[in-house]
């Protein structure tokens, strides 16, 4: 007995295509989501030291020398007392009998080329440059013990404010050559002149009243209230 024959369908390709459901759109990402994001990711960076405040390296940060590299414009100002007053200023008994000269040489010799470079740049008049200069000049060798040691007094005077600042014409020239342009600095400096030179100049004109010739007008005044 023979099979039946199937049936065979033909096969009709779909007239339209399959609607896809559509993916969601992506919602937009919070602002203060992704800043949130970004100061938890990004590493911190510390701000850099400028190369010229950078501390030498091989000095410790809490040494005398480190002191003195952060308050080199005041190490400076303790060398110009020093100069000015020709007193050394210290009654520490390693130092005892050192001059002026002597102790700033000392001292010079102590902080080395680094910090005594950084120093000797907050001394910008020439005389007071070529003291410490001629003071190192006359002292080829220093003790170790004698170099160390002045370092304290001179911290000792910066820490208790114990110095001279600047002043004078130099000075003031600088401070105003920062300020304004070169012509109303001489401008200025010429008045101050002529200003500082009438001063002078009226006070040698103003007669000077003795106590005697006060007593006297006080004694006429008061007898003219008497007459009166």
């Amino acid at each position: 007995m023979m099979k039946r024959d199937r049936e065979v369908k033909p096969f009709a390709w779909p007239a339209t295509e399959p609607e896809i459901p559509a993916r969601p759109a992506a919602s937009a990402p919070d602002e203060s989501v992704l800043q949130d994001e970004s100061r938890v990711t990004s590493p911190s960076v510390a701000p850099s030291v400028p190369q010229e405040d950078a501390l030498p390296e091989g000095i410790h940060a809490d040494s005398t020398h480190a002191f003195l590299w952060d308050y080199a414009a005041a190490a400076s100002a303790v060398l110009r007392s020093m100069m000015q007053e020709n007193d050394p200023g210290t009654d520490d008994p390693a130092l005892q009998g050192m001059t002026a000269p002597q102790l700033a040489a000392a001292f010079m010799a102590g902080v080395g080329t680094n910090v005594g470079a950084r120093i000797m740049r907050h001394l910008p008049v020439e005389a007071e440059a070529r003291w410490v200069g001629r003071a190192l000049v006359e002292e080829p060798e220093v003790s170790h013990r004698i170099a160390m040691a002045a370092l304290q007094p001179v911290r000792q005077r910066i820490e208790a404010g114990d110095y001279l600042e600047e002043g004078g014409v130099d000075y003031t020239s600088r401070l105003l050559e920062s300020a304004f342009h070169h012509g109303r600095v001489s401008r200025l400096l010429r008045t101050s002149d002529e200003e500082s030179v009438g001063f002078r100049h009226s006070r040698a004109q103003t007669p000077s009243r003795s106590p005697h010739s006060y007593r006297t007008n006080i004694r006429r005044r008061s007898l003219s209230v008497w007459d009166s």
